[in-house]
């Protein structure tokens, strides 16, 4: 590890030890500013002073948090319709619900571009006036617009002179201090082997270590599966991010155009393709915008027709979707109860508008404005730009509160109405708010898994045709019976999914398996070998069992085993569910 590693790494582990025994609170910040100050040689800052641009920092981040905190939890007031998601009046709440949603995100949005702006000259103050031009590049989220008050700074430097790189690392290692100080980088996030297991590989931490460190404002780490930083994680094969314009646009080209650019990771273009100036050194941002210029030059003439660009392009689009799933699956049983908020709710709207803004050439500042832009030029109709308005919203919302209620990056969700008394710490989201969500995502996302292996096979193409392809595709089937009930299912409310059920089939005919064998075949066209099939009547026996129909449930059970089970181990699980319908009906000891 370099030098400034390690006392990056020093400077890590005294700030965590703050963290955890504030009663020698004078002792460790002492400790700290003298870490700085030994890599310094001369620290730019008397102590006295640090501690007050240390407080200062600290004390804004938190008024931001804390005046957008409100704005989201107003969000929530609107009262959504899961029974009648599609219903004129439910529509038009939904559409408040995501306006005051944008304006809630923008707002945290410019506040933290604003606040990370002072960063970057408090940076500069610190290392001194810079040999030439630079723009500092906000990447990530801050990028796209959705930033949330525990978003990672994601940056790199754009320069005039590719000679004073050693200056850039100098001023990137002030920007690292400055952020560590706002003690809320988990050690985690600066890959010390003595806290890992498995060292090399994404381990966990050892038995002995827990790290109590907030995950909230910081830099992007140096571990391997991070590093969007001006000097990269330092590790093998990872990359600095620190620019000539034109250097940049060569990487920006060449790994785009490459056999391998079909990776998100390691991949520039993906990188730098939506970027927001934090700071500019003279204050004209003409660096950046330079880039800008070039960026929409090369996408415009060369990586919309590129055959390789072309499918590069499309095989991100499709594993950012497969990767990012949104509805968990409800079989598995109370591991369902959990989601993540990136995982399973958050990246596959806001992943799906960036795809759509840089293969479309839009380069528009937010996916609130793609969608937008969208209904405009006729793409998507005025119903269609709701849907995917309110699910972009509902997935900025929840991931803000769920931060915002623990202060901290928090991941842990569930969609099932709290007891009386909440006994852990996930955030809950209201039932009809993820229920109104997810009867939109999830047959959006089934077209744009449908036109997206449709276009891959096709080895030639206009990437600009293609993206309208798949958004003028977009199909949303309201009397969607099965996918309602399973979501009413996953998200606990089992006598709405089974109502469901009884709406769209008739209660008689659910109560008859070959009936409602023939309704879905009718309705989805499917047979017994298809395998959406076989899942629409899980979910049937599956709400038929939590709402205590034990007797039916045995009937559909009977059917299910012997005509769509083959596997031994599904077979068992089937037949172990049976069992205990026969224990609920008191027939089996």
């Amino acid at each position: 590890m370099s030098l400034q590693g390690l006392y990056l790494q020093a400077h890590a582990l005294a700030n965590a030890c703050l963290t955890r025994t504030q009663q020698c609170r004078d002792r460790w910040l002492l400790q700290i500013y003298n870490t700085e100050k030994e890599y310094y040689g001369n620290h730019p800052t008397a102590y006295n002073q640090w501690l007050v641009n240390r407080s200062y920092f600290k004390q804004s981040l938190t008024e931001i948090r804390s005046s957008v905190k409100g704005e989201f939890q107003a969000v929530m007031n609107h009262h959504l319709d899961p029974k009648n998601v599609f219903s004129e009046q439910n529509l038009k709440e939904c559409r408040r619900f995501a306006d005051e949603a944008f304006i809630a995100s923008s707002k945290c949005t410019s506040c933290l571009v604003d606040y990370a702006r002072k960063l970057c000259k408090h940076s500069e103050t610190l290392t001194g006036s810079p040999p030439c031009k630079y723009d500092v590049v906000g990447l990530g989220s801050m990028a796209r617009g959705e930033a949330t008050p525990y978003s990672d700074l994601e940056f790199g430097y754009i320069f005039e002179r590719k000679q004073a790189d050693d200056y850039f690392v100098r001023l990137a290692l002030a920007m690292y201090f400055t952020l560590n100080n706002l003690g809320e980088t988990p050690l985690k996030g600066f890959y010390l082997p003595e806290f890992i297991d498995n060292y090399g590989q994404e381990g966990k931490e050892k038995r002995w270590f827990t790290d109590t460190t907030t995950s909230g404002f910081k830099f992007d780490g140096i571990t391997p599966n991070s590093g969007n930083i001006p000097t990269g994680n330092g590790l093998p094969g990872g990359r600095a991010l620190m620019f000539a314009v034109d250097d940049l646009m060569t990487l920006y080209r060449d790994s785009l155009e490459s056999e391998n650019g079909n990776k998100t990771v390691g991949n520039i273009s993906y990188f730098f393709a939506s970027t927001v100036c934090l700071y500019s050194s003279d204050g004209t941002e003409s660096l950046h915008n330079s880039f800008i210029r070039k960026r929409s030059v090369y996408e415009e003439g060369v990586a919309s027709v590129h055959s390789l660009a072309r499918q590069n392009r499309l095989d991100i689009l499709l594993a950012d979707i497969t990767k990012y799933d949104f509805l968990p699956n409800f079989e598995r049983g109370k591991e369902s109860e959990t989601a993540e908020v990136k995982p399973d709710v958050f990246r596959w709207p806001t992943l799906l508008g960036q795809n759509v803004n840089i293969n479309l050439c839009m380069w528009l500042s937010s996916p609130w404005e793609v969608f937008e832009s969208l209904r405009t030029e006729g793409i998507l109709t005025d119903e269609k730009e709701l849907y995917f308005q309110f699910i972009l919203a509902a997935a900025i919302v929840i991931r803000n509160l769920a931060y915002l209620t623990h202060g901290t990056q928090r991941d842990l969700l569930s969609f099932l109405t709290p007891g009386v008394t909440q006994t852990d710490d996930r955030f809950y989201v209201p039932q009809p708010l993820y229920i109104n969500m997810a009867c939109m995502v999830v047959p959006i996302k089934k077209s744009v898994l449908k036109s997206l292996e449709q276009l891959r096979r096709e080895k030639t193409g206009d990437l600009l045709k293609d993206m309208k392809y798949v958004i003028q595709r977009i199909e949303i089937d309201k009397n969607d019976f099965i996918t309602k009930a399973g979501v009413h299912h996953f998200a606990g409310d089992h006598e709405g999914g089974l109502q469901t059920l009884f709406d769209a089939l008739g209660e008689k005919n659910v109560k008859s398996f070959q009936n409602a064998l023939t309704l879905i075949r009718r309705k989805y066209g499917t047979n017994q070998t298809d395998s959406y099939e076989k899942h629409c009547i899980k979910v049937i026996v599956s709400l038929l069992c939590y709402q205590h129909h034990y007797k039916l449930a045995l009937d559909y059970y009977s059917w299910f085993v012997v005509d769509y089970v083959r596997d031994p181990s599904e077979r068992w699980s089937c037949q172990n569910v049976m069992a205990q319908c026969f224990t609920a009906l008191g027939d089996y000891p």
